[in-house]
């Protein structure tokens, strides 16, 4: 008797939901570790829709859509140049200092919100902090390599654009649109894959090496069912960057009424408390949702890796069940 396909959408997803909001000590690791999963394929998706002028701001639009803080360095760097060579020095090793240590948090964060979800039981933040020091190296490995993957995907599929820009041949044009529909879901693949391989790599203490081939692996024998709950996830975390946005614009309500009834009265006092109080609750809220949702995104392929060994009940994609209805 043939065995009855397991529906994948509803309960991966409550599963996941479920973890990620019963231990919501580990949203302050997923802050963190939102910095190494900055710079997606989604966001560099978005980025490509904008307007182009030349090739030099396609090629800065790229690094941007590919590396987490390259605007923001840019930015420092002019301003930079404009300082004395004492302070240059200073400056740049602060910046490094600050990019080594915001880059070593969010490895260590990942490691531990990894542990932290894997655990059966929820134990003290420091625990899962002290558990996933020792996947640092090759989650660190993991996360260069996906980086340098994705950037060569990006600059491979942009260079179409460039002729466009340059010449502006429509055959370039044809050009761009073949390479864009073959390069970006391979940047899709390349990104579930090595967020594969690091839960992997610290659910079963693996290599890097190792974890990245299982990851692909399992990737090959599930490919549907993962780009299925991909796009559900993103639809779930793209509802709740709604849902916040939407609460930031109600906060601001009562701030605006704040703000017009010191500037009547009159009192320096209240305008600086209501700023500070204002600034606070959205640093918070955003801080909570950021955290919030690269936990979910991580407890949703801890999941969907659970599911995708266990034999007796295997995954099935959605539309294969209909195929197999009609």
């Amino acid at each position: 008797m043939a065995r009855k396909p397991t529906p994948i959408y509803r309960t991966l997803l409550r599963d996941a939901w479920r973890l990620a909001w019963g231990r919501r000590s580990l949203w302050v690791f997923g802050l963190f570790a939102g910095l190494v999963t900055t710079g997606g394929v989604i966001d560099v998706a978005f980025r490509g829709f904008k307007r182009i002028e030349s090739a030099s701001d396609l090629l800065q639009g790229v690094l941007s859509g590919s590396f987490a803080g390259y605007e923001t360095f840019g930015a420092w760097m002019r301003q930079v140049q404009m300082l004395e060579p004492s302070r240059v020095t200073a400056t740049v090793t602060v910046l490094v200092l600050v990019a080594v240590w915001l880059g070593v948090t969010a490895v260590l964060s990942q490691g531990a919100l990894i542990r932290g979800l894997v655990c059966e039981h929820d134990r003290p933040w420091h625990h899962h902090l002290f558990e996933g020091k020792p996947y640092f190296w090759r989650l660190l490995t993991l996360a260069l390599a996906g980086k340098a993957v994705n950037a060569v995907l990006l600059i491979a599929s942009a260079l179409p654009l460039v002729l466009l820009v340059t010449r502006g041949f429509a055959e370039d044009a044809v050009l761009y649109c073949l390479t864009f529909l073959v390069f970006f879901p391979l940047m899709v693949v390349a990104s579930l894959t090595f967020t594969l391989a690091a839960i992997d790599a610290v659910r079963h203490d693996r290599g890097a090496a190792h974890a990245l081939a299982h990851a692909t692996g399992t990737f090959l024998d599930h490919w549907l069912p993962a780009l299925e709950v991909g796009v559900a996830a993103f639809l779930v975390m793209a509802a709740m960057w709604i849902a916040s946005g939407v609460t930031l614009i109600l906060l601001s309500i009562p701030y605006a009424m704040l703000v017009a009834l010191s500037l009547y009265a009159g009192s320096p006092f209240l305008f600086a408390c209501a700023s500070i109080v204002s600034a606070v609750c959205a640093a918070f809220l955003v801080f909570a949702f950021t955290g919030a949702s690269v936990s979910f995104q991580h407890a949703v392929w801890l999941r969907f890796l659970e599911r995708a060994q266990r034999h007796r009940s295997p995954l099935v994609a959605k539309l294969e069940r209909l195929w197999r209805k009609w």
